[in-house]
């Protein structure tokens, strides 16, 4: 769950990544790109995973 308050537009990326803990431990990334539209026009964004 991604939550929180956007306080600038603009695109943002991050990457998540997971881990678990076996041996040999075993682990997983997927990169997101967030957009955060400006106030005024129509507000909301997107999460896109390219």
């Amino acid at each position: 769950m991604l939550t929180g308050t956007p306080t600038a537009a603009g695109t943002y990326s991050f990457t998540v990544t997971a881990t678990d803990s076996a041996t040999p431990a075993q682990s997983g990334s997927c990169s997101f790109t967030v957009t955060i539209n400006g106030s005024g026009n129509g507000g909301g964004g997107g999460l896109r995973h390219p």
